[in-house]
């Protein structure tokens, strides 16, 4: 198993020891421990440096620990210490990308109660959130108001703030929003999102599907 490190520490650099080597055509790196956040809950994987070799994903594996696809494994022995550097930003980038997710999640069921959200994909460049509800045609009609509402937010500099245990019931609040149940990165306020705009807003089968972007701060 790995210690998720990612989910209460914003290091970026620093020492783990590595518990296991899996070669192949993707050679597999295990660590009793990590900060590189491993792809899920709609956000990309972190990537970066291991001893020096690129770390080109990480993904979670069935037994709770975490896989780091490497470039390349010679030279990693199980047991062995080496430094890792977290790609900055890249972080930065899809940490911002995910919280205007959840931004835009609390506002839209802020402003229309009677819809939820059910998934979400915060890649930049096809981010998205998808939502149910009674109001979903009520939203496209009045996107340009939703829109300017998140921007309003932003220009608040809200801060992102995180509840609970990080590692058994962690929550992502953003301002005084509900929290979000969450295992992914953030930035530390909506002051660091910059722009946001909503790209796309189709209602397929009764499912709103809203796509989103966001520019630098």
């Amino acid at each position: 198993m790995t210690i998720k490190r990612y989910l209460d520490d914003r290091a970026l650099n620093g020492v783990v020891e590595v518990t296991a080597v899996i070669p192949g055509d993707r050679p597999i790196v295990r660590c009793n421990e990590t900060w590189f956040h491993a792809q899920g809950g709609g956000q990309k994987a972190d990537r970066g440096t291991l001893a020096a070799i690129p770390v080109l994903d990480v993904r979670h594996a069935p037994d709770g620990a975490v896989d780091h696809i490497v470039a390349v494994s010679d030279g990693l022995e199980v047991g062995g210490r080496y430094a890792f550097a977290v790609d900055e930003e890249w972080r930065v980038l899809n940490s911002k990308f995910h919280t205007a997710a959840h931004l835009l999640v609390s506002v839209c069921e802020s402003m229309f109660p009677s819809v939820s959200v059910i998934a979400g994909h915060q890649w930049p460049g096809e981010a998205r959130v998808d939502f149910v509800g009674e109001a979903v045609e009520e939203i496209i009609e009045r996107s340009d108001q939703l829109e300017q509402v998140i921007r309003d937010e932003i220009r608040r500099d809200l801060p992102v703030t995180f509840v609970g245990d990080p590692y058994v019931s962690r929550a992502c609040q953003i301002g005084g929003y509900a929290p979000i149940a969450c295992s992914g990165t953030h930035a530390l306020s909506t002051g660091e999102l910059g722009q946001f705009r909503i790209r796309s807003a189709k209602l397929k089968r009764g499912q709103l599907r809203l796509g989103y972007e966001i520019t630098a701060a």
